[in-house]
């Protein structure tokens, strides 16, 4: 179900997850993946770092903030600032290239979900999702 008036289509929060820390980004359309989609973009292009949380129709939980921007390293893209739920979220133009990919089946009207980064070596795994019935609460 897409939200209505004034309520956020793309809807983030912090958890401990089966694999260890995680970040869920909830899309509610779409439209919605269109929307994340434009903002890695907006990045990948050079444009200067962003404030996911700070975006269009965008709400993150519980004090989660996720700061995207250019970087040089491919292994560790995400890294945890400080003890609260901050990240910042940092990769090359061919990498943020690779997660507007992960998105097309979202922007097509699939559901389902992605892993938008390996979480290997990252402080957190972010999943992207869609159509699955996630819903994040910020209360």
């Amino acid at each position: 179900m897409s939200p209505t008036n004034g309520e956020a289509e793309i809807t983030g929060d912090f958890y401990e997850g089966a694999y260890g820390p995680s970040i869920i980004i909830a899309l509610a359309s779409p439209r919605a993946a269109e929307q994340l989609k434009a903002v890695v973009l907006h990045v990948s292009g050079g444009s200067g770092p962003l404030d996911l949380e700070n975006q269009p129709s965008v709400q993150l939980c519980h004090g989660l903030r996720i700061r995207m921007t250019m970087g040089d390293n491919t292994e560790k893209v995400l890294a945890q600032v400080g003890d609260s739920p901050a990240f910042e979220w940092s990769c090359p133009s061919e990498v943020w290239r690779e997660v507007v990919e992960m998105l097309d089946p979202f922007i097509a009207g699939k559901n389902g979900h992605q892993y938008l980064n390996d979480g290997v070596l990252d402080d957190a795994l972010i999943e992207a999702t869609h159509g699955e019935g996630h819903q994040v609460q910020c209360d």
